[in-house]
């Protein structure tokens, strides 16, 4: 027995900005490296040259420049205490799935069954962090 599926709608949120499929294929044709060098905000490069142990062995990575706190949560219906503890991901994966509706055939008003969201994450360090979730400010989106 095989069932189908369609795939209706994509969506994603890529470094550099890359977040609609023009520039998403403007990336594939030109082949380019969306890896840039540490940002200011994140790590300051030099602190780690001092010890060898704390030698910081790359050069950058492949950073997202939106702010992980700016999140819509009454849209979603999540309270701003549990939009505070989620992980990140979780926030951009609500978002990025409402977009892949949003941008899908027939279009989000058509909808009329139960959807479905099939995501992976394989990121498991924002659990260990010890937070508080009263610290952190809602942001709504722009």
């Amino acid at each position: 027995m095989t069932d189908d599926i369609a795939v209706v709608g994509f969506s994603f949120k890529l470094p550099q900005d890359v977040n609609d499929v023009s520039s998403f294929w403007e990336v594939l044709e030109n082949k380019r490296n969306l890896m840039t060098e540490w940002p200011e905000s994140r790590i300051k490069n030099g602190s780690f040259e001092a010890s060898k142990e704390g030698n910081l062995r790359c050069r950058g990575g492949h950073f997202i420049t939106d702010n992980p706190a700016a999140f819509d949560a009454p849209f979603f219906s999540v309270t701003a205490k549990e939009a505070a503890s989620m992980d990140p991901m979780q926030r951009w994966t609500l978002e990025a799935s409402y977009h892949a509706f949003e941008n899908g055939e027939p279009g989000i008003e058509q909808i009329t069954r139960k959807p479905m969201v099939l995501t992976n994450d394989i990121q498991l360090e924002y659990h260990s962090i010890d937070l508080d979730p009263h610290a952190v400010a809602y942001t709504p989106l722009q």
